[in-house]
């Protein structure tokens, strides 16, 4: 399926996401389905047929597509360092579409006053910028520091959160809910686990954008992968860790290749790039905006990158240059790169031999710079290329192109000559909820067994507790009077388990930063996260809570008899305060907050647990024992150890205020507040803490 471009696309193996939209007849494949010799590529490129490719596609067995895969991987190293891009033309069976057309945006921050300290003013940053850019363009935004070049990148990707103004349209239109599943966004900071492999990375992005047809096969698709990460000078470090401060991993660098290898697999018609060569040798630099240039230029790939003063080679691969100065952000040039030379001219700062055009032009429209004039770019801006801008801008408005809904039902009904592919979803989400939760549990399963501190610290952790607070109570069952006596013990249990959960907080915190910038990118729901992080995270508790429990039990020789139903309800009592804890956690900036705001929570549930307060005191809130997970788990578990024994019942009564409970009460009121607090979990991983552009 992807040899049969071998000359105008083996190129780069970037293809990949392509052919669920292009569906290339693949002619090496007829080829090996009619038992007949390979055609020279050449020629197959003459007699490819879009026609025929879907029945031929359906003919093909996995071996002769590995075939394909592994002669198109074994070219395609070589033709990377040798492709012509001048001559380089848009393949007949791309689809990608996508042009971006904004008119007068421009945007403002809040600032004291510095006249009068108790007012505030808008301070400008974006002032009036208009421009269109049109399919398959490769298009640079540079100027000097505040110019607001990445704050207009972050306005047409839609990533801005705060408040702006002016129009942004996709094909001429609005810009729909199916908006973020036409792009993809490269950022500044690059956000991964830390225990995630480089391999892994790409191909968790490369799963999740678009649905795979059945007859794609694993093995095709890390093929595919290794070629991505060879052209981008990764496939040495395919199997290397991304590391962090405490875990070694690649180069800051590498880490950048990665961060864009993950954008790239994932088949946007936009794709929008923050300084992507930032920390990148030359060499590698280069080496990057090539790839960039490829697929825009062969697969109609609209793509905007923010970059600083490039050297001469990498600025001549772009297609587009729009320049702005600062003091407010203001566009000086929009037009194409090889023409910028040339517009300085005529404004009359012409480029001196021998210098990097790139910065000459940054050093001519920087604010207080040496010999510099933006005012002066500016107007002549104004006057004689503006009118332009407008107007291209006005017809893409006024003739409008494909929507994002039929773009991407175009992509599925060619997608289905390689299979079966679920329906088009009107989501935002490229994939169903079941294969995100699929592919989220796979990497917390995987994360969580290679950082081997968190399961081992679990086991020993809960062993030194039980060992130790164990022979505090021990044979503490046989003690008189009981019942009264040994319930401190069943509480100690109970409250130790559900503090527990306390630890999750700062790990929680943690992977929210990862969460956050991954949901931004519409790769899953926060809900396929929440119950991944639940049931990994939940295995390991349960693993801890049983070790501690069993010691403790065996310890204070209570009795085996009740102690599934104690081990019952300590459970549910974890699940309620984990779900609370949970929720401040998605709701917390950073850790010591959310430590300040568990305690409220923590402290109701433990003062009001019935051995301090209980439904019988004087209390004036003592209402609040209704709603204490640990009072209905406490008076639950006493009535099952000792409900038969009616002298130590009595003595629970007497003291605690105990009546004979209602089991399914105790677990409705559980659920209850573990519901309430999981929705509110989700509202605040949707709503707080989110990226701020």
């Amino acid at each position: 399926w992807l040899v049969s471009l071998r000359d105008t696309t083996r190129c780069c193996p970037l293809v990949f996401p392509k052919f669920l939209s292009a569906a290339p007849g693949s002619s090496r494949a007829m080829a090996a389905v009619a038992n007949a010799d390979v055609t020279p590529a050449p020629t197959l490129l003459r007699q490819r047929s879009p026609e025929m490719s879907g029945k031929m596609l359906k003919q093909m067995n996995t071996e002769a597509l590995d075939d394909c895969c592994a002669q198109m991987m074994a070219e395609q190293r070589a033709l990377m360092t040798g492709v012509d891009l001048n001559t380089l033309q848009r393949d007949p069976l791309a689809t990608c579409n996508g042009s971006l057309t904004w008119q007068d945006v421009s945007f403002s921050v809040e600032q004291p006053d510095p006249e009068d300290g108790k007012r505030t003013v808008q301070k400008p940053i974006l002032k009036e910028c208009s421009g269109h850019i049109g399919a398959g363009q490769l298009v640079a935004f540079m100027g000097p520091s505040g110019c607001g070049k990445t704050t207009l990148m972050d306005i047409l990707a839609g990533k801005k959160t705060a408040k702006y103004s002016g129009k942004v349209c996709f094909n001429g239109r609005e810009r729909p809910a199916l908006f973020p599943r036409m792009i993809a966004y490269v950022g500044q900071t690059d956000i991964m686990p830390a225990h995630w492999t480089v391999g892994e990375a790409v191909a968790f992005n490369c799963m999740l954008k678009k649905p795979m047809p059945a007859k794609v096969t694993q093995r095709q698709i890390t093929a595919y992968l290794d070629g991505l990460l060879g052209d981008l000078g990764l496939l040495h470090v395919k199997d290397t860790k991304i590391g962090g401060e405490d875990v070694r991993g690649i180069s800051g660098g590498q880490r950048r290749r990665v961060s864009l290898a993950r954008g790239l697999v994932s088949g946007a018609h936009l794709m929008f790039c923050d300084e992507p060569t930032s920390g990148l040798s030359a060499t590698d630099a280069e080496l990057c905006v090539k790839v960039l240039k490829i697929m825009a230029k062969k697969w109609g790939v609209t793509i905007v990158v923010v970059i600083h003063q490039p050297r001469v080679e990498v600025a001549r691969l772009f297609d587009q240059l729009v320049l702005l100065t600062a003091q407010p952000g203001r566009v000086v040039y929009n037009g194409s790169m090889a023409g910028a030379t040339e517009h300085f001219q005529r404004v009359g700062f012409p480029v001196t031999m021998g210098a990097n055009p790139t910065d000459h032009f940054l050093d001519m429209i920087t604010p207080g710079a040496d010999g510099a004039d933006p005012d002066r770019f500016r107007a002549y801006y104004v006057e004689h290329m503006r009118p332009q801008v407008l107007d291209s801008a006005a017809r893409a408005i006024a003739q409008p192109g494909p929507s994002p809904l039929e773009l991407l039902e175009g992509e599925r009904q060619a997608a289905l000559a390689f299979g079966g592919i679920p329906a088009m979803s009107l989501g935002v989400y490229g994939v169903g909820f079941g294969t995100q939760f699929k592919l989220v549990l796979a990497r917390k399963v995987k994360l969580t067994l290679r950082d081997s501190e968190v399961i081992g610290a679990t086991i020993a952790m809960n062993t030194f507790l039980g060992v130790i607070m164990g022979v505090m109570f021990l044979n503490v069952g046989a003690a008189e009077p009981r019942g009264s006596y040994q319930l401190a013990f069943l509480f100690n249990i109970l409250m130790q388990v559900a503090m527990g959960s306390m630890n999750i907080m700062p790990q929680l915190i943690a992977e929210r930063t990862v969460m956050k910038a991954e949901t931004d990118e519409a790769l899953y729901s926060a809900w396929a996260f929440i119950w991944v992080s639940f049931l990994v995270m939940g295995a390991i508790a349960f693993l801890g809570n049983t070790i501690f429990t069993v010691l403790m039990w065996a310890f204070g020789n209570v009795g085996w008899a009740a102690f599934v139903q104690v081990y019952a309800w300590v459970m549910l009592s974890w699940f309620t305060m984990d779900s609370i804890f949970a929720a401040v956690a998605a709701t917390a900036k950073k850790v010591e907050t959310a430590q300040v705001i568990a305690l409220p929570p923590l402290l109701i549930a433990i003062m009001f647990s019935g051995l301090m307060i209980n439904k019988k005191s004087n209390s004036p809130l003592k209402f609040l024992c209704w709603v204490s997970p640990l009072y209905w788990a406490t008076e639950m578990i006493g009535w099952d150890v000792y409900g038969h024994d009616a002298d130590a019942w009595a003595s629970l009564q007497a003291m605690y205020g105990f009546e004979e409970p209602s089991h399914a009460a105790g677990i409705a009121v559980n659920l209850g507040i573990a519901l309430v607090f999981r929705v509110l979990q989700v509202l605040a991983l949707k709503h707080l803490n989110n990226i701020q552009r």
